[in-house]
């Protein structure tokens, strides 16, 4: 899919495991011809999907950095990234891939993945601000 997505270039292959996951999981909570999720014939329930942090996989998102992760003083806290998904490790967060504009070569530059408790998600085209409190 990723590989289709970006006409055969291999740029964003760090994206493939987390989008393999992601996948995974829509999958395995969304109802199949009978009706039901595996999710729900395990569980005995229906997934409730959370508008909130059920995403669409590679939203340009906007995520926050707190003040004592910022390089400079007048750095914004506020820095794109591309959603990629749900944290398993840190409650109510997201897995979200900085990216960098670099005018030079007129693409963006990905970084590493990071844990963000609070992101700006653009699914249509209009920023629906999302704060998300960490648990535990």
């Amino acid at each position: 899919m990723l590989l289709q997505a970006t006409g055969g270039m291999r740029y964003y292959d760090q994206l493939w495991g987390n989008g393999l996951v992601h996948a995974n999981k829509m999958v395995n909570v969304s109802p199949w011809c009978d009706g039901k999720s595996p999710y729900e014939m395990r569980t005995g329930k229906q997934y409730e999907f959370d508008d909130k942090m059920d995403n669409v996989f590679g939203a340009k998102v906007i995520y926050y950095v707190p003040k004592e992760l910022r390089d400079v003083k007048w750095t914004t806290p506020g820095q794109e990234a591309i959603w990629v998904g749900r944290s398993t490790v840190t409650p109510d967060a997201h897995l979200v891939v900085p990216i960098t504009w670099e005018g030079g070569s007129n693409r963006y530059v990905l970084g590493q993945t990071v844990v963000s408790a609070k992101v700006e998600v653009d699914n249509t085209k209009s920023i629906q601000s999302r704060e998300i409190t960490v648990g535990g």
